[in-house]
């Protein structure tokens, strides 16, 4: 959004307005995350405005985002023409599969399992993906346990054949952003990486890191193999042997899928019941996280701002 703020600004013989001149002198290099008030931007509700900063651009929204906001009488002349929750259109793409593993995101001694048991090691995504096409996988886990844990994804194929990862990002880090930020970034890089042999019913790892205590892995691929299989996200305990069948993968527990309705308290710190009601109820029976494949992930949802309408004067946005 911010680069489409530099470009939808019309040209003008004096140059750009100073906010969005401080804007865009601003703009991080690639890669590096700072702070919305590096550039001069607050964001925040009508209810509870944060302090703009003085000759920057200041976002306001309703607190109770939902889809009855762009309805709701109290905000009609405030905020013409939102319409929020936006519809995703599905993008063409070579890449027609996503596997996620960040459910639950944080390995804890004390975690479910769908078993019933308690532990921090398990399965913590398993899915059926398809040849041929390239399949990107994203693992996003931090160990809340005091010993170092193996983190792993398996391949499981089903018949011979060959697989090969053509990106690869892998990052552990105390600060869980910047695992992310690391990950992404090495993800990006050229890789030559040669193919490997598959035989059907034999679980190959593609990825195999320890993982330190307090500390969070993030993990980025993009594989493409001739035989259809499954994937397996697994974190384990350091001696623990490596599964090397379905068999060893159907007898590992897994790991319990959170809904914030199970840990209302933890929601609470970022949505408050009382100031967005319609929003917390609806998000309370939501998963905190996801697992598993997503097909045709590539999706985008168009949104017009009337940037050249907006007043270059120090008011709000």
């Amino acid at each position: 959004m911010l680069l489409l703020l530099g470009l939808m600004v019309p040209a003008r013989a004096e140059g750009p307005p100073p906010r969005l001149w401080r804007l865009l002198q601003h703009l991080p290099d690639y890669g590096r995350i700072i702070d919305m008030s590096e550039l001069g931007i607050t964001v925040g509700t009508f209810e509870r405005p944060p302090t703009p900063i003085e000759g920057g651009y200041s976002f306001r929204t309703p607190a109770n985002i939902d889809r009855a906001a762009s309805t709701d009488t109290a905000y009609r002349g405030q905020m013409p023409g939102l319409y929020l929750n936006q519809p995703l259109q599905v993008k063409a793409s070579d890449v027609p599969c996503l596997f996620i593993s960040d459910q639950p995101e944080e390995a804890r001694d004390d975690r479910l399992r769908e078993d019933g048991t308690r532990g921090a090691s398990g399965v913590y995504a398993r899915a059926t993906v398809p040849a041929a096409a390239p399949v990107r996988v994203l693992m996003d886990h931090t160990n809340g346990t005091p010993r170092p844990l193996r983190m792993l994804l398996l391949f499981l194929p089903a018949t011979d054949g060959t697989v090969a990862v053509s990106a690869r990002g892998e990052s552990v880090h105390i600060d869980s952003v910047r695992a992310g930020q690391d990950a992404f970034v090495e993800a990006c890089l050229p890789r030559v990486s040669p193919r490997q042999p598959l035989r059907p019913g034999v679980a190959l790892p593609l990825v195999d890191i320890t993982l330190p205590p307090k500390q969070t892995s993030v993990v980025q691929l993009r594989l493409s193999a001739t035989s259809p299989g499954e994937l397996a996200a697994l974190l384990l305990e350091p001696d623990a042997p490596l599964p090397v069948s379905k068999a060893d993968l159907d007898r590992l527990p897994t790991l319990h899928s959170i809904v914030w309705r199970e840990e209302a308290s933890r929601l609470v710190k970022f949505i408050d019941p009382k100031l967005q009601p319609a929003r917390y109820e609806r998000i309370l029976d939501s998963f905190q996280h996801a697992r598993g494949l997503f097909p045709r992930p590539d999706r985008v949802a168009r949104v017009c701002y009337d940037a050249p309408s907006w007043n270059e004067q120090d008011e709000p946005v």
